[in-house]
């Protein structure tokens, strides 16, 4: 709930409050001045969009809430369907095929809590995020953003993906990847091996690890230019050897 991640939001700033080396930017005048000052600065996030709200007044009242605690973006999709939009399958250890049929989900890509939630965040300032959704709720959230915003100023992003070099629905294909800096957004890496091996030759050492990272890279590079960042995650040596 929307006072569960209040209270977590709460929680890190006492947290981080005690430690003098980092700081939290609620927004981007703040984020300057902490990189300025040589601190490490941390930027409030939300993964999973049914944490917004179930109705749609609660979802424009409580994205407003979110963008004045000063969460810069919300990553609409997430595990699993929770009727905001659909999800690519993620978890390592079930195929794709199989996660579809032990856990169906609708047509449509993004549903109408999802709608909202976008509109109410591009209204307040807030990034969306299309990580772990499928491909057909990236294709819905780009066409709503052409209806909302036609000129393309407000940015889209993808946090934690992977390039589609395999089969991997989670993994962002070329078109989502320009479709991102067509709108001056950012692309960052997963690395998780689960994701950037899939279509690749499994690491074996440290220095296949790192061609694979650059396979990526590079990958991103050629549809995005400098619209890219790395990511650690599940462990920055997850997928390192």
């Amino acid at each position: 709930s929307i006072k569960h991640v209040e209270r977590q939001i709460r929680w890190v700033e006492k947290d981080l409050a005690r430690k003098p080396d980092a700081a939290v930017a609620h927004n981007p005048q703040q984020l300057a001045t902490i990189r300025a000052a040589g601190k490490i600065a941390l930027i409030h996030a939300v993964e999973g969009g049914f944490l917004v709200g179930e109705t749609v007044p609660k979802i424009q009242a409580n994205v407003g809430e979110l963008a004045k605690h000063g969460v810069a973006y919300v990553t609409v999709a997430h595990l699993f369907f929770r009727k905001v939009a659909t999800n690519a399958p993620a978890l390592p250890f079930l195929k794709d095929k199989t996660y579809e049929c032990l856990f169906p989900q609708p047509a449509k890509g993004l549903c109408n809590l999802g709608i909202a939630a976008v509109e109410a965040m591009v209204d307040k300032g807030v990034l969306v995020d299309v990580t772990h959704m499928s491909e057909r709720a990236i294709d819905d959230t780009l066409a709503l953003l052409d209806r909302i915003d036609p000129k393309r100023q407000v940015p889209l992003i993808a946090t934690h993906s992977a390039c589609s070099f395999g089969k991997l629905e989670y993994n962002i294909s070329d078109r989502h990847i320009e479709a991102i800096a067509e709108r001056n957004g950012v692309v960052g890496l997963i690395a998780c091996r689960h994701y950037m091996s899939d279509g690749l030759p499994a690491p074996q050492t440290f220095d296949d690890s790192m061609d694979i990272i650059y396979c990526h890279i590079d990958r991103i590079h050629r549809g995005a230019g400098a619209h890219q960042a790395v990511r650690p995650r599940s462990g920055p040596t997850d997928l390192l050897r």
